[in-house]
């Protein structure tokens, strides 16, 4: 912002015009003082006041400014779209140099709200919360009122990246009641199904589980109340899976039924993995199938995803249960091949439930490594997947990764066994 405080200046100097004359009676010498100076934002109305009284065009205030920061954003996306944020010291070195230059437009409210999320996954809540209000500001100054609405869930998520759950709560139920209270600040459905999903996660986050299950049920219902599917993907997988946790095979089959229609009506990638992800997880951990596994897999790879980004995050998933399904199968080679692969601590996926299922790749890995002999290759796999799921909450992944660990650095035999699934026939393989 501070080249547009420059562009003034230097227009005002050029016209022979004091900074008493662009005031005006609208704004403060001081304060135009501090814009021109870069120490203040100007709003598009108070834009607009300069520019008429330095008789010229808002453009050209902020035209060359404006270029810059569009072409700064398509930088940004173009990185995003390849690696997502799992390079962010990529993403903050495009975006950093150049944060005085940003200009108050769209594009450069977006390009504070990504710099925001960098700040955040740095741990640097108070500078996330800095840039994030100020793309709000931005958002608001041009008029795009459910854009700056929006950045009230992005605080929410910066508590929650850092493992700040209870603030992450508070702030997005404060959120709800605000979009209660004033409707107008959400022109569409799909806020408000966003807003019910991230509460759910929340809660499941937080161990509250009923609670959890019973706001991915109200966003489940919104977005078909409403028929705004933008979320669904994530929605039904996610709802699916927890009933599948809580053996609700009805609520199960709601989400299911849901995504099956869903793919029919769109070839969406994310869309397409929902469904594979969660029929995957049904063969897992209630048919213990590890051939339908594989079969699933072979349906979803006849898509190839061509999004880069998304397929980084995918990939992670149907690595792990493509491992799963070879250990029970007993191609252990294979199974570690694809265990490896598997990406546990995800920038942007830093759910507990992520995390937990996640990290059953290195149980599977030590248990390989364990038959093979390598015992000291186990242990390390057995200990990163107990450090990965021992601050997170109960969750049947995570008693599944700590039992492995006891065996293996026991070796007495005490493991407990899960009841159902595959993960009670582990043994069998050693």
């Amino acid at each position: 912002m501070g080249q547009i405080g420059k562009r003034i200046r230097q227009i005002r100097k050029r016209n022979g015009k004091t900074l008493a004359d662009v005031a005006g009676d609208k704004l403060s010498v001081s304060m135009l003082s501090l814009i021109e100076n870069g120490k203040s934002n100007p709003t598009m109305d108070n834009l607009r006041h300069i520019a008429r009284m330095l008789e010229v065009g808002v453009s050209e205030l902020i035209g060359e400014s404006e270029g810059e920061t569009t072409e700064l954003w398509r930088q940004v996306e173009e990185c995003l779209s390849e690696k997502g944020f799992t390079d962010p010291d990529r993403v903050y070195g495009l975006i950093h140099p150049h944060l005085d230059e940003i200009a108050h437009t769209y594009h450069g409210a977006e390009v504070f709200k990504m710099y925001a999320y960098l700040l955040a996954l740095k741990g640097d809540q108070a500078g996330a919360t800095q840039y994030i209000e100020k793309a709000e500001g931005v958002f608001l100054n041009l008029g795009h009122r459910q854009k700056a609405t929006e950045t009230r869930r992005d605080l929410s998520m910066f508590h929650f990246l850092n493992g700040q759950y209870e603030e992450a709560l508070e702030t997005i139920l404060e959120l709800k009641r605000l979009m209660e209270t004033e409707p107008e600040m959400t022109e569409t459905p799909a806020l408000k199904i966003k807003v019910f999903y991230n509460i759910g996660g929340i809660h499941l986050a937080l161990g509250n589980r009923e609670a959890g299950r019973d706001f991915l049920y109200e966003a489940a219902q919104e977005s078909a109340r409403t028929r705004d599917m933008t979320r669904d993907h994530e929605i039904l997988s996610n709802g699916g899976y927890l009933a599948l946790i809580q053996g609700d095979m009805e609520r199960y089959r709601y989400y299911h039924d849901r995504l099956a229609l869903l793919v029919q009506l769109t070839d969406a990638e994310e869309v397409r993995f929902a469904y594979y992800f969660l029929k995957m997880l049904h063969a897992y951990l209630i048919e213990g199938n590890p051939e339908e596994i594989v079969g699933l897999h072979a349906l979803y790879e006849e898509q190839p995803v061509k999004d880069k980004a998304m397929k980084l995050v995918m990939d992670s998933y149907m690595n792990l249960y493509l491992g799963i399904a070879y250990f029970h199968l007993g191609e252990h080679d294979k199974a570690l091949g694809y265990l490896s692969q598997v990406h546990v601590q995800n920038p942007m996926a830093r759910h507990p439930y992520d995390v937990a299922t996640k990290a059953e790749s290195y149980a599977y890995s030590a248990l390989i490594l364990f038959r093979k002999g390598e015992t000291e290759e186990a242990k390390k796999e057995a200990i990163s997947g107990r450090e990965s799921v021992l601050p997170l909450i109960d969750h049947p992944s995570r008693d599944f990764v700590l039992s492995v660990y006891e065996e293996v650095m026991n070796q007495t035999g005490a493991m407990k066994e899960p009841q159902g699934s595959l993960h009670a026939k582990w043994k069998e393989q050693l």
